[in-house]
C-alpha cells in the first residue's frame, strides 16, 4: 500500500456528484423548488423511483462483504497489511458516519424536505435528522479507501459514478437537501483520509524506529 495519499483520485471520485449538486442549484435555483420538482417527478414514475428506493436503501451494504472478504483473506492467508486496511476503515466508519455523523443530526436537528419547517436542534425523530446525509456520507467513507489501495483510474471512475448515484438517489427520494448531500461528501471525505491515516500509522511508527536505530552513533567526546 503506498504511502502518499491520492488526492487526484480522491477528488476525481467527488467530481461526478459535486457536478450533480451544482447542475441542481444552476437549473432550479433553491431547494424548495428542487423539492417540489422531484415530488411531482415521482408520482408520475413510480416504476424509477421504486428502483431508485431499493439503490438507495442497498447500495452501501454492498461494501460489507467487499471489505468482509477482504478481511477474511487477511486473517487467513496471513496478510496483515490488508488486515489492517479492513481494520482501518472499520474504524474510520465508527468515528465519521457513525458518530460524527450523528452528532451533527441530532445538534443541527434539520427537517428533511418531505417535513419542512424549522430547524429543531436536538430532536430524537429521524424527520428532524436531515443534515448531514449519512447514505452519501457513508458511501463517502467506503469508495475512497479502495481508490487509495488499487490507484486505478477506471475503479475510481466506476465508485465516483456509484457515489454520485447514491448522493442523488437522497436528493430524488426527498430524503435529504443538496446541501445535506454536500455536506456528507466532506465529512465522507475526512472519513475516507482518517482510513488512510490509520492504516498507515504503523507503517510510519516502524518507519520513525528504524530511522533512529539506522542513524550512526557519535563516538564518545570527553572534556
Amino acid at each position: 500500500m503506498k504511502s502518499a495519499y491520492p488526492i487526484a483520485l480522491h477528488l476525481l471520485c467527488l467530481i461526478p456528484l459535486i457536478t450533480i449538486l451544482i447542475a441542481l442549484w444552476a437549473v432550479f435555483g433553491n431547494e424548495d423548488v428542487i423539492y417540489a420538482f422531484f415530488t411531482a417527478y415521482r408520482a408520475d414514475h413510480e416504476n424509477l423511483t421504486r428502483g431508485v428506493k431499493f439503490f438507495s436503501s442497498w447500495g452501501n451494504v454492498l461494501f460489507y462483504p467487499v471489505y468482509g472478504l477482504m478481511l477474511l483473506t487477511g486473517t487467513r492467508c496471513k496478510k496483515p497489511e490488508l488486515t489492517r486496511f479492513v481494520l482501518a476503515w472499520l474504524l474510520a466508519q465508527i468515528i465519521v458516519p457513525l458518530l460524527l455523523g450523528r452528532i451533527f443530526k441530532f445538534a443541527v436537528g434539520r427537517p428533511r424536505p418531505m417535513t419542512g419547517g424549522s430547524c429543531v436542534p436536538f430532536a430524537l425523530d429521524s424527520a428532524h435528522h436531515s443534515f448531514p446525509s449519512g447514505h452519501t456520507m457513508e458511501t463517502t467513507g467506503s469508495c475512497l479507501p479502495l481508490i487509495q489501495r488499487y490507484r486505478s483510474v477506471l475503479l475510481t471512475l466506476f465508485l465516483g459514478l456509484f457515489l454520485a448515484a447514491m448522493g442523488f438517489s437522497r436528493v430524488y427520494l426527498s430524503m435529504h437537501h443538496p446541501t445535506d448531500v454536500a455536506a456528507a461528501l466532506v465529512l465522507g471525505s475526512f472519513g475516507g483520509w482518517l482510513s488512510w491515516r490509520f492504516a498507515h500509522l504503523p507503517l510510519y511508527w516502524w518507519r520513525q524506529l528504524k530511522r533512529h536505530k539506522d542513524k550512526p552513533k557519535m563516538p564518545w567526546r570527553g572534556i
